[in-house]
């Protein structure tokens, strides 16, 4: 390429759109500070080992005949490969890699409704920015970006019954099944656009029948009508391509079903709390919903029934927990881009084309890039300054590794993903795998609370156990009540974590 192609490439349009899609991509360029990220490592590891998936939880010395499902093992394998490049390198790589993911996500999000891709961009931009709380290097930012791609294939197949590229969802939902469980929600928004469309096409007929008259909205043929649900059933027997076969379904069932465990869940885990408006990450979320709900007031004429009816479903989703959130910003990103091209045709896209937004946004990319670049390699080179972020027992760890205990451990729960990647030496109690666990009438993170809160029985479950040692915040109430028993006694404490062991159970 000669420098007048180069040139004539980085118009300030193409400028423009660089650096919105390069500050979408620095922003998701996370630190990896997700507490699970360490029993992820170590399942891609033990895969990459053994040369296939667990069948039992082969990490924690409670509940070692749980027939685990990993539906995220290749995610898990993905993750333990690109932190496997070294202690800089590993965390940039799999911080970028997601951030593609997430990119991705927003940007096929965007694309589903046809417009100007300075609109398409901007709109991807302003549901990240939302997000940001939730994604990062994490399996579910995986999910988003599948269902992006399925919105997008279904919003045009919907523009153009011709297309082609509806054929690609069953291949979509072969290798999703397989990175992560949410591909279930997937199905979900495919069979809710065939239940839609099929209900316009006859509410169109019956209302035709009725009236005795045309009506001149647009509705699928029925032949592809068919076409959708011959693919969605193809696309449901690809998800039976995995290493559990349909017992990759249970694992969905007991994360989404109010059983035991999921409801406990919902209850004590912020990330599956439901979404309130009052806390200190929805301001983010506030304005965008209120500034959404305003500018649609003025775009009502032009809005679409499936779009509504599949944002309305979704607004539900993403509002039924903080993990989901993000889901709601994939399903609202399209009517962000119509609001975008009804109000303001080319009005907009004349101001972002001024030299001034263009500097604006430009300076932006840079600040962005220079923030997170450095952030990355600062905690790649410091592990313990990584821990202290995201407030992990980094101390505590160094003092067990130089001390080793005799005996099970009971660790906080907060803390189990990372004791497993961090601390192999010992199996866990308890981690973030474990929250739904339920079989044969167990369930750990049942007995965790009854532990943690100091519930009737909770002695008999240490014995039970055979806890010999114990790893808690100080603070908790368990660790002050063990304190004061003259059974157990404190051996390491810090300014976040209290080693206590149980007499004569060291020597």
């Amino acid at each position: 390429m000669n420098i007048q192609a180069i040139k004539k490439f980085l118009n300030r349009r193409n400028l423009f759109l660089i650096a919105v899609i390069g500050i979408i991509f620095f922003l998701g360029m996370r630190v990896p500070l997700d507490p699970d990220l360490g029993w992820h490592l170590r399942s891609g590891e033990y895969i990459w080992q053994h040369k296939a998936v667990a069948t039992t939880d082969p990490f924690s010395h409670s509940f070692p005949e749980y027939p685990w499902i990993a539906h995220e093992w290749l995610s898990d394998l993905m993750l333990y490969g690109l932190n496997s490049l070294g202690a800089v390198a590993g965390p940039i790589a799999m911080s970028a890699v997601f951030a593609v993911f997430s990119t991705l996500a927003f940007y096929f999000a965007g694309r589903s409704f046809p417009a100007r891709k300075e609109y398409q961009l901007l709109a991807a931009l302003l549901a990240l920015l939302v997000s940001l709380p939730i994604i990062g290097p994490r399996p579910q930012v995986i999910s988003m970006l599948g269902l992006g791609l399925v919105f997008y294939f279904l919003y045009r197949f919907r523009l153009n019954q011709k297309s082609r590229g509806i054929y690609y969802l069953p291949l979509i939902f072969l290798v999703w099944v397989n990175l992560h469980g949410g591909f279930s929600l997937g199905l979900f928004a495919l069979a809710l656009f065939f239940g839609v469309e099929l209900f316009r096409r006859v509410g169109k007929w019956a209302f035709e029948k009725i009236r005795k008259r045309q009506y001149q909205f647009k509705v699928l043929e029925k032949a592809s009508l068919v076409k959708i649900m011959i693919i969605g059933l193809v696309s449901g027997a690809a998800t039976l391509v995995n290493p559990y076969g349909l017992r990759i379904y249970y694992e969905v069932y007991y994360t989404m079903i109010n059983t035991v465990g999921s409801a406990l869940v919902r209850q004590s885990i912020a990330e599956w709390n439901p979404v309130q408006f009052g806390h200190r990450m929805s301001l983010q979320l506030t304005i965008y919903l209120v500034l959404f709900g305003i500018l649609l007031l003025f775009s009502l004429k032009k809005i679409d029934f499936t779009h509504l009816i599949i944002t309305g479903v979704f607004f539900y989703i993403g509002l039924s927990s903080w993990r989901h959130m993000p889901l709601l910003m994939i399903a609202i990103t399209p009517f962000w881009v119509l609001i975008a091209q009804v109000l303001t045709g080319d009005t907009l896209l004349k101001l972002l084309r001024r030299r001034f937004i263009l500097f604006l946004f430009l300076l932006a990319l840079a600040l962005v890039i220079r923030q997170q670049i450095s952030g990355l390699l600062e905690f790649g080179i410091d592990p313990a300054k990584m821990s202290n972020k995201g407030q992990y027992p980094y101390e505590a760890v160094q003092y067990l590794l130089k001390h080793p205990l005799k005996g099970e451990m009971l660790n906080e729960y907060n803390y189990g993903g990372y004791l497993v990647w961090n601390y192999p030496q010992k199996k866990v109690f308890i981690d973030g795998r474990m929250a739904i666990w339920e079989y044969q009438g167990k369930n750990i993170y049942t007995d965790w609370e009854i532990i943690g809160q100091l519930k009737t029985g909770y002695l008999e479950l240490i014995d039970k156990y055979k806890i010999d040692w114990t790893f808690f915040r100080c603070n908790l109430a368990i660790a002050e009540a063990l304190r004061r028993s003259e059974n157990w006694q404190e051996v390491y404490r810090d300014e976040m974590i209290c080693i206590i062991v149980r007499r004569g159970s060291q020597e």
